[in-house]
């Protein structure tokens, strides 16, 4: 489909002062594919609709495609597509990726739209209202992950909290427990581990959650949360249930040799050997830690001896 080039240029001028590194295509058109939605052999009468509309339109007016339509109705056009809100706007430039003007995106969610009884935890939302909502709730997250982008994390904040406030995870609970998660880890990257760790803390107690699926969060704790202590304490819960959990071994191993807590990594492998004794892992380590724990005695001895010596 042909675009005005003085449309075309107006366009990559707009993007571009949202995005200084994006660069037009040479030609000003836009090309996209468009394969069989017909049983595999033909193209349906609403794809042929929304081609006609674009080539007879040529962007005289702005077209839309709503949140909810599925990827297999936009026709191939996903990366002429901009989101604003409850609604991906079809550009004339190929963007290639989810790309938003903040102040449209900002405008429509903390203006335009309103958010009643949404925190009312007296309001019954049955499963279906609730996923539509998920819809605004992944507005909220497109826009505060392209502050964190720009590193404009009290920008970020705002949009978080307000979202929250006027969304609660209470009261509209994500549908997928991982979307809690990604908040979280939004919430850290912002500057803010503590709204990663209490999400955490819901999810392993609250989920049906495998020993070695709870293994996985301990870096999240101890990295992304900044909270280390948290870390070591959900290793240890892992170990005590599954005392062949051998990813809870080795942070802890880990931890304790650069804290050069060598008794209680001693007393940990010896548990771990008593579950496995044929684990040349265990054995290895046991070893590397009696000979640093008699080095560190033998260093303490010497430092004791000198003193007295003075």
């Amino acid at each position: 489909i042909s675009v005005m080039p003085e449309l075309y240029n107006d366009w990559v001028s707009k993007i571009q002062q949202i995005d200084p590194n994006y660069k037009g295509e040479e030609q000003p058109e836009m090309i996209f594919e468009l394969k069989p939605t017909l049983y595999g052999q033909g193209i349906r009468v609403q794809d042929i609709m929304i081609i006609h509309i674009l080539s007879e339109n040529r962007f005289k007016k702005p077209a839309y495609f709503a949140v909810t339509v599925a990827d297999n109705n936009k026709i191939g056009l996903q990366e002429y597509m901009r989101m604003e809100g409850l609604a991906f706007r079809v550009l004339p430039v190929k963007v290639g990726r989810r790309i938003v003007d903040p102040e449209i995106l900002r405008t429509n969610l903390f203006e335009n739209y309103q958010y009643r009884n949404l925190n009312n935890p007296k309001v019954h939302y049955n499963d279906n209202i609730i996923a539509l909502l998920g819809n605004y709730r992944s507005a909220f997250l497109t826009l505060a992950q392209y502050y964190l982008y720009k590193d404009q994390n009290d920008k970020a904040l705002d949009v978080l909290d307000k979202m929250n406030a006027w969304m609660p995870e209470e009261t509209i609970p994500p549908t997928d427990q991982s979307l809690s998660l990604l908040i979280g880890q939004l919430y850290a990257t912002a500057g803010r581990p503590e709204e990663l760790r209490k999400r955490l803390d819901h999810f392993i107690q609250h989920q049906e959650v495998l020993p070695s699926q709870k293994a996985q969060f301990i870096p999240w704790y101890s990295r992304i949360a900044q909270n280390p202590a948290a870390a070591e304490s959900l290793a240890k819960a892992i170990v005590a249930e599954d005392p062949a959990a051998s990813q809870a071994y080795g942070f802890l191993i880990d931890r304790y040799r650069k804290e050069k807590r060598y008794s209680e990594g001693i007393a940990l492998l010896q548990s771990w050997l008593a579950a496995d004794p044929n684990s040349a892992v265990a054995k290895s380590y046991l070893g590397q830690f009696q000979k640093l724990a008699q080095s560190d005695s033998g260093s303490a001895a010497d430092s004791v001896d000198s003193n007295q010596r003075q």
